[in-house]
């Protein structure tokens, strides 16, 4: 043997034992068979490998298969190419006889094939778990799941003593299914309800209203309008009422909010569009919301025209009665 092979299989046996010692599994390929060659006397075989695999299957308490593998070189017969099932069915034939002739070297250990296109055997072992072992890892199992239930029950307590905090603060408790009600980057809502508006001068509007958000964290920007179908008989024509609001909403809890927004009103004439009366206004309030409805009171101060006269900024309210369609369905 020479020199340099006898360093190799060397160093690949420290190696190996490394490998062995520190995993459970692995794999090993001794490789450079001749085209064609089955024995082990092969002089093309790599005799470090080989060297190496004596070494490895001295541990005796290891699962060894031999994977034979072939080049997948094409056969002639008589300088013709021989068809190539039976060009494949030959190869099978040798990679089962590469992989037989380890099995009967060491006389233990499994025998198949592998399709990879490499000329030898391919060595897959792995140790085998002893009934000792198997009881070690399951009591070191059962004591992490006994750490894991304890953080859990501290968990559970923890969370029942802030169940006062959070009631003082007026949200909802923490239970495991609990959901986050604000969503932190961006969502959106849609409302449908009715909307109103008194003046301290006696005028009013009151329409449907249809109102869309974009929600940021826990603030609302608000588009709000609406328009009444149906109208009132006067002396001067039939007229109806709108509306269009925008504004910002913050939800301080679940249920509790505050609004702040500006609006214009009109009453209108329905066969020319021509308004009667028109106003415009700031308006700031509270929120109350209860499932799936809401509830917008709020104070206004603003200023309306009519056909007839013009009056100043006067204090006023607002009433917003809502379904939120995105809960309700």
């Amino acid at each position: 043997m020479k020199k340099s092979t006898i360093i190799a299989a060397l160093l690949l046996t420290g190696v190996l034992y490394g490998t062995v010692s520190a995993q459970t599994s692995g794999v090993l390929w001794i490789k450079t068979f001749s085209p064609g060659r089955t024995s082990l006397n092969d002089p093309g075989i790599d005799r470090a490998s080989l060297a190496a695999l004596d070494e490895l299957m001295k541990v005796t308490d290891l699962e060894v298969t031999f994977l034979g593998s072939a080049d997948s070189v094409g056969w002639y017969f008589d300088g013709r190419a021989v068809h190539t099932d039976i060009s494949e069915a030959w190869n099978d034939a040798k990679r089962l006889g590469r992989a037989r002739a380890l099995r009967a070297r060491y006389d233990r250990g499994n025998v198949g094939v592998t399709h990879e296109n490499i000329a030898g055997v391919k060595v897959v072992w792995k140790k085998r778990v002893s009934p000792d072992d198997y009881e070690m890892q399951m009591t070191r199992l059962e004591q992490e799941n006994n750490e894991l239930n304890q953080k859990l029950d501290k968990l559970e307590q923890d969370v029942h003593e802030l169940h006062p905090v959070l009631a003082a603060k007026g949200q909802p408790p923490l239970t495991s299914y609990t959901i986050n009600e604000y969503p932190s980057l961006f969502d959106w809502f849609l409302q449908g309800g009715m909307w109103s508006w008194q003046s301290a001068s006696g005028k009013t509007l009151i329409s449907p209203s249809l109102a869309l958000g974009i929600i940021i964290d826990k603030t609302s920007f608000v588009l709000q309008g609406g328009v009444t179908p149906w109208h009132i008989s006067t002396s001067e024509g039939n007229q109806a009422e709108s509306f269009v609001y925008l504004g910002l909403k913050h939800m301080k809890t679940k249920g509790f909010g505050m609004t702040a927004g500006i609006f214009r009103g009109w009453e209108f004439f329905t066969a020319t569009d021509n308004w009667s009366f028109k106003t415009t206004g700031f308006s700031s309030g509270i929120v109350l919301k209860y499932g799936v409805f809401e509830f917008n009171p709020a104070l206004s101060y603003s200023s309306s025209d009519s056909i007839f006269d013009k009056e100043g900024w006067k204090v006023g309210a607002t009433l917003g009665v809502s379904i939120n369609f995105n809960e309700a369905f």
